[in-house]
């Protein structure tokens, strides 16, 4: 029988996204450690299999470039963002998994 650990990497101002990944049980086989930290810290990025960075409050391309310089080849970034704050990014955008567009509700986080 295999077993997975996932590392979630938090960045940014807190977020209820935050919290709802955290509360949310694994899936059977595998388990999950948080770290988190508001501005980017890259040991905790290279540690990280997701990280997950809310962008308000943030110097986005400057913390983004940051956790992707730090990040393992095999780790996933998300990034939580106003509409606004995508464009500015358009050079580093190849290495995010993603982007969850602020505000999200409740229903979409789960």
């Amino acid at each position: 029988m295999y077993h997975c650990h996932i590392q979630f990497y938090f960045v940014g101002s807190p977020h209820m996204a935050f919290d709802q990944i955290k509360g949310m049980p694994p899936l059977d086989h595998f388990s999950h450690s948080f770290s988190e930290s508001i501005q980017p810290e890259e040991t905790l990025a290279a540690q990280a299999d997701v990280i997950l960075m809310h962008l308000t409050g943030q110097d986005p391309e400057r913390d983004v470039r940051t956790l992707i310089s730090a990040m393992p080849d095999k780790a996933e970034l998300i990034l939580l963002a106003d509409k606004a704050q995508i464009a500015p990014l358009s050079g580093c955008l190849e290495a995010v998994a993603d982007i969850w567009t602020l505000p999200l509700s409740k229903d979409e986080l789960r």
